[in-house]
């Protein structure tokens, strides 16, 4: 429900930000009758302006989040946006010559101030989200517009991870054309054979901190493509009867790349088997270029994921299986906390990892991304 929540208070402002009919696109219309005949700047001083506050940000987005409570997240966050707001919040009373450009600047201007409303409102989830997110959106979309309609002058490489971060909440029919994932398109892909080539692996049951009943299955991509997986686990009576179901999805399990899922069931049954299907990834797993190193610390796993790429890792998530005398005891997932949810070139993340109830004296450490 809270996930439910948050997304339509997202749409809701993202609609706004992008249309004119929320209080963006009101404010904007104020904007166009009232500057007339205030001083004007040219789209070029904009476009520099914009710019120099984007690659600030992207500069200064490189700090440890994993230690930071909600407060001082807020604060980050805040600062991060400042550097943009700095160079182009001086244009709030410019009127632009040309409308497109004119709409796309002023929005772009209000979608910081949403998330500037979002580091404010921490404390309230809902508010939070949908502020932050509503100005993410709203952000991305107005980047990739400015680039390639005014030439807005940003990397190829960042302007495809803004592409990405809409794509991430934006249906696929809907999302903006680059090139997806999977390899060899000359193939036709068969979603079915694709599904036989996952294999999965039973890797036990637990009972959590909370005395939910998880089982672990780890999978492996043995096909050429990457895969979205979904995993749906059955239990079963002693008469063969289905009694509870469940599933988990992996969103990007690149070719060769092994992740596990942790599926919750009721936790009085014994027996439970997996099914797979597959649809190929709209993401392509950069597995390959993050090396990880870990350390054990009571009940909590310190892992350091480092991008020894050459392109930034967008939404880098970790998973920890904790095993005693090598039975699986429990697990923990968290991803990588960054500015802009990418994990750059050369530079590293850190996440605690924790097992609260049961003892343990191994983790094993997967990582997947999108």
């Amino acid at each position: 429900m809270k996930k439910i929540l948050a997304v339509i208070l997202c749409v809701i402002i993202v609609a706004g930000a992008l249309t004119g009919g929320f209080f963006i696109g009101r404010k904007t219309d104020v904007l166009k009758k009232s500057n007339e005949s205030r001083v004007k700047a040219t789209q070029e001083e904009f476009l520099k302006s914009m710019a120099s506050g984007i690659k600030k940000r992207i500069d200064n987005g490189d700090d440890d989040e994993s230690e930071m409570d909600d407060k001082q997240l807020a604060e980050y966050y805040k600062e991060l946006v400042n550097y943009e707001l700095e160079e182009i919040e001086k244009y709030s009373g410019v009127r632009f010559d040309d409308d497109n450009f004119n709409d796309l600047a002023h929005r772009y201007i209000e979608s910081l101030k949403f998330q500037l409303s979002a580091t404010e409102n921490y404390k309230h989830e809902y508010l939070y989200t949908g502020f932050w997110w509503g100005g993410r959106l709203a952000r991305c979309g107005i980047i990739t517009e400015m680039y390639e309609k005014f030439d807005l002058d940003i990397s190829s490489d960042d302007l495809e991870n803004y592409k990405k971060s809409l794509n991430d909440y934006i249906k696929p029919s809907y999302s903006i054309s680059f090139d997806t994932a999977g390899a060899d398109d000359s193939d036709e892909f068969d979603s079915e054979s694709a599904a036989k080539k996952v294999k999965s692996e039973d890797l036990g049951a637990y009972y959590d901190y909370f005395n939910h009943y998880k089982v672990v299955y780890l999978l492996e991509n043995k096909s050429k493509y990457n895969l979205n997986v979904s995993v749906n686990v059955n239990a079963y009576d002693e008469n063969n009867e289905i009694i509870d179901t469940n599933s988990s999805e992996i969103y990007c399990l690149g070719p060769g790349d092994k992740y596990p899922v942790a599926v919750e069931l009721d936790d009085s049954l014994t027996k439970y088997d997996c099914s797979i299907t597959v649809d190929k990834s709209y993401y392509t797993s950069a597995v390959k270029d993050l090396s990880y190193k870990k350390n054990i610390a009571g009940e909590n796993t310190i892992v350091t994921v480092t991008n020894d790429g050459k392109q930034s890792v967008r939404s880098v998530k970790v998973f920890a299986i904790f095993t005693k005398d090598g039975k699986v005891v429990g697990s923990d997932t968290e991803h990588i906390e960054t500015a802009d949810g990418n994990l750059k070139s050369g530079t590293t993340g850190t996440v605690k990892l924790s097992q609260y109830k049961a003892d343990y004296d191994d983790v094993d450490i997967y990582i997947t991304n999108m």
